[in-house]
């Protein structure tokens, strides 16, 4: 069985993927998980990288990584690799910088969940997921230099917001492109290949 469920270690850096959804079951991506693994890569390198390819998932899991990233003493550089969707959009925000690569997507949207049970139990579940937007708003405003309340007006609508690597450097969201050399178009399939 292997050490480490995320981190690949390396001589001058760690890299920690956080490919998959976001949760506390199965073979998904794990706050436990990445923070233990994250306390390791600064004991090994003190510089990781982090990669991410996510649908998104668990919101409460999600806050977990952002916290173990932001609080990190580690050197630390995220990458967008594929997408960064619904909380892994808020994971990536803690950047120390984020990278995006000009294919990606980052996808920001209205928290969801579900209850069952009566009128009260009911009123307390979509009480708990304001909330939940309310924080997520925060988190979005501070890395935006924006207002909370103009995020919530723009991302928390009840609409998938897909947001393309320039889209999002304009808005502060990311930092830089890492891969912003466009390929060519009339690029011959021998050209792409040596590109990639």
């Amino acid at each position: 069985m292997s050490r480490f469920f995320n981190m690949i270690p390396g001589t001058d850096a760690c890299c920690i993927l956080l490919y998959g959804d976001i949760g506390e079951y199965d073979d998904n991506v794990r706050s436990g998980d990445i923070a233990r693994e994250l306390l390791e890569a600064e004991a090994l390198t003190g510089k990781v990288d982090v990669r991410i390819n996510s649908n998104g998932g668990e919101v409460y899991s999600g806050i977990a990584i952002f916290n173990a990233l932001k609080n990190s003493k580690a050197d630390i550089t995220i990458y967008v690799d594929g997408i960064a969707a619904s909380m892994a959009s808020v994971i990536a925000l803690c950047g120390k910088p984020v990278q995006m690569s000009r294919y990606a997507r980052l996808m920001l949207h209205s928290v969801q969940g579900g209850c069952y049970g009566n009128k009260d139990e009911m009123k307390d579940c979509i009480r708990e997921i304001e909330a939940l937007e309310d924080t997520l708003c925060e988190m979005y405003a501070t890395r935006m230099g924006k207002d909370k309340e103009e995020i919530r007006a723009m991302y928390f609508d009840g609409k998938d917001h897909w947001l393309c690597a320039d889209e999002a450097l304009a808005l502060g969201l990311i930092d830089g492109i890492y891969d912003a050399d466009p390929v060519p178009e009339d690029s011959t399939p021998e050209q792409v290949f040596q590109i990639f």
